[in-house]
């Protein structure tokens, strides 16, 4: 899956994007909001793929919109490096997740355990959203 540059070459919205510090008792939440152009081009994904952790987990996509979330300024504030894969399997759990791929912002928590992807998708990300998925 290659992202179109005329379809979707704005991913993340870097205006709305932004650091909550009141989220969850003071723990802090960097709220990323995704463009629509995003959202659709992924759940037209899951109807044409095969495996969705695979396939959207590795795309040229998510590598753009991982790639411009750690260019955002909230990100580099407060995310330090030896939290980014806690927050990149986060944030790839809400992008194979139907039940939160539409929900805006993506709470993305540096406090949350250091899981891997699949352990993070298991135990859902976030406690408001519970899904469970098949893997092909």
């Amino acid at each position: 899956m290659t992202a179109d540059p005329l379809f979707c070459s704005d991913t993340i919205d870097n205006t709305a994007t932004k650091w909550n510090s009141s989220y969850n008792g003071g723990k802090g939440t960097l709220s990323v909001v995704t463009r629509t152009c995003t959202k659709t081009y992924i759940t037209a994904h899951w109807v044409l793929g095969p495996s969705v952790l695979t396939a959207i987990s590795q795309s040229s996509l998510m590598k753009d919109m991982w790639a411009e979330l750690k260019a955002d300024a909230s990100f580099k504030s407060h995310v330090s490096s030896s939290k980014e894969g806690r927050i990149k399997d986060q944030f790839i759990c809400h992008a194979v997740n139907p039940l939160t791929i539409y929900k805006s912002p993506w709470n993305l928590e540096p406090w949350r355990p250091d899981l891997s992807l699949a352990l993070t998708i298991k135990t859902n990300v976030t406690q408001s959203s519970r899904a469970t998925l098949i893997f092909i």
